[in-house]
C-alpha cells in the first residue's frame, strides 16, 4: 500500500509535468514562426481595446 504522503507527492509531480508541457507548447514557435503566447497576448489586447472603445461611447453605466 502507498501512504497518503506518497500519493500527494505523485500528484504534485504529475501536475508539474502537465504544466511544464503546456508552457512548452505556448512558448515554442509554430510551423509559421509565430509564438502562440504572443498571439494570445495580442488577441487579448485587441479585444480589450475594442471593449474600451465601445465603453467610451456610453455616457452612463446603468442598466436599462
Amino acid at each position: 500500500m502507498t501512504s497518503p504522503e506518497m500519493q500527494r507527492g505523485q500528484s504534485t509531480v504529475e501536475y508539474a509535468c502537465v504544466i511544464a508541457f503546456c508552457v512548452l507548447l505556448l512558448v515554442m514557435p509554430g510551423a509559421d514562426g509565430s509564438v502562440p503566447i504572443v498571439d494570445l497576448a495580442n488577441a487579448l489586447k485587441g479585444y480589450y481595446n475594442a471593449y474600451a472603445y465601445a465603453l467610451s461611447f456610453s455616457s452612463t453605466i446603468a442598466p436599462l
